[in-house]
Formats: C-alpha cells, structure tokens, sequence
C-alpha cells in the first residue's frame, strides 16, 4: 500500500498538522505556537517510491506553513537554535543516512533516516518522545532533508 498523509490546517487555533500513514500512522508533525513537534512513533520502513511521497507530502506541508503563518516567514530572520544534521555513506555507498539532532533539552535525534541502496528501502529511527524544535530549525532542516531525499531519488 503506497503512503499517504493528512494535512490539517486549523486557523483559528493557529496550528497545522500533517499525519503519514502505511497504513495505520507512521509519522506524525504539528506546527503550533511553540514550535514545530515530531510525534512518538515507532520504527517505520518505506520503499524508494513511497520516500519520494513522504517528501512530496512534506513539501506540501512546508509551502502551507509558508503560506498560511506569517510568523513562519518572519522566523527567516531570527537567530538559530543550534542544531546536527550529518549525511554520511555507510559500508561503502550502500547506505546513506540523515541524522537531524536538536540540542533542545534533552539533546535528542529528529530524524534518524537510512536508506539501503541495494533494498531500496528506508528506515526511520523511532522517536521515544515528542520532540518540539524552532522554526527556524525546522526551515533549515527542511532544505537539507530534501538534498538528502534528492540523493534517494539518484539511486
């Protein structure tokens, strides 16, 4: 079954939410006014062509953002929260992995992402907790989960 995702937009309560499934919940993102937040899930794996949905499906909710709260674009402008990404090849080039790590506290991974080459699958880390970050962290990291995503798509 291929992935698909629910974008919830709720102006008058000032939040977005955007929900992936496979094809119960697989992922699960809310913009409000403290941040962006990752839900707690559990370890999911995707094929090559539903990666290639996830982040069409996140694009969508990154534009609407754009679109839909000025405040999101003001945050363009403001300092940044100190964060990690690494895009690393592992065992050679079999397997590329994201890594987005926010020093909110407790210091915790995003996303953990590894694509296997040979599978053409990838897997997402699990999230033991609900994991709220910037938008300003959220705009910069968005840019470079798609170089990443963009490598899938070469493969």
């Amino acid at each position: 079954m291929a992935l698909t995702a629910n974008t919830i937009l709720n102006l008058p309560s000032g939040t977005q939410q955007i929900i992936f499934s496979n094809p119960s919940e697989v992922d699960n993102i809310t913009y409000s006014s403290s941040g962006i937040t990752y839900a707690l899930e559990s370890s999911f794996i995707l094929s090559q062509a539903d990666m290639a949905l996830y982040m069409t499906y996140l694009t969508v909710f990154y534009n609407a953002l754009l679109l839909n709260f000025p405040s999101i674009n003001a945050s363009f402008n403001k300092e940044v929260s100190v964060f990690l990404i690494e895009i690393q090849a592992l065992n050679g080039p079999n397997l590329l992995v994201f890594t987005q790590t926010s020093t909110a506290s407790p210091i915790t991974h995003v996303y953990t992402i590894t694509f296997d080459r040979g599978a053409k699958t990838a897997t997402f880390a699990a999230r033991s907790s609900a994991i709220t970050i910037t938008p300003q962290e959220y705009l910069i990291a968005f840019q470079l989960l798609k170089l990443f995503f963009n490598q899938i798509a070469l493969v």
